[in-house]
């Protein structure tokens, strides 16, 4: 007979960003995560048709 497997915890990680594109909150599912699905949705930015500029906010703490 197979020994049970233990169950290992998986550590999910939620982050609350605010998108670099549009500025609003939204949930990442990863740290590496910066622009929301929203934006990400757009017709422009699934042809790469236009170039994507930060949220002037970002710009001005620079």
């Amino acid at each position: 007979m197979a020994k049970p497997r233990k169950k290992i915890a998986v550590h999910e990680e939620i982050f609350i960003r605010e998108c670099l594109k549009c500025g609003r909150e939204f949930r990442a599912d990863g740290r590496f995560i910066r622009v929301c699905n929203r934006c990400k949705g757009t017709e422009d930015w699934r042809n790469l048709r236009i170039y994507y500029e930060l949220n002037p906010s970002y710009r001005e703490s620079w």
